[in-house]
């Protein structure tokens, strides 16, 4: 998202936005299957709380989009360790690796 974008938003103490293809950072090997629901709240003026209730992820960041953008780096590998552990995971974590795979897939390689 565009810094101008951004500007706008941060008049609002909470935000509702979508991570999409464009937003995954270029040469990362994942594909946006629909568009991931995002939730940005202010705490306080320089803390900001990004989060995709769904599939039960969330990070802090200075700015709007810097919880934005680390949300999607968050997202990214929160699926990298489900799939690297699927072998061994527990029933809460199958369930948060199959709300991921209903959003994003990984790839053999880029998207772009």
């Amino acid at each position: 998202l565009s810094s101008a974008i951004f500007g706008e938003l941060t008049d609002d103490p909470v935000k509702h936005w979508e991570i999409e293809q464009d937003d995954i950072p270029e040469g990362e090997p994942y594909l946006i299957k629909k568009p991931i629901p995002v939730t940005i709240e202010r705490q306080q003026e320089a803390d900001f709380t990004a989060a995709f209730d769904t599939g039960n992820v969330s990070i802090n960041g200075e700015t709007f989009q810097d919880a934005f953008q680390s949300l999607t780096v968050e997202i990214l590998d929160t699926l990298d360790t489900l799939l690297q552990c699927q072998a061994s995971l527990g029933s809460s974590a199958k369930r948060q690796l199959s709300i991921l795979g209903d959003y994003i897939a990984k790839t053999d390689s880029p998207p772009r």
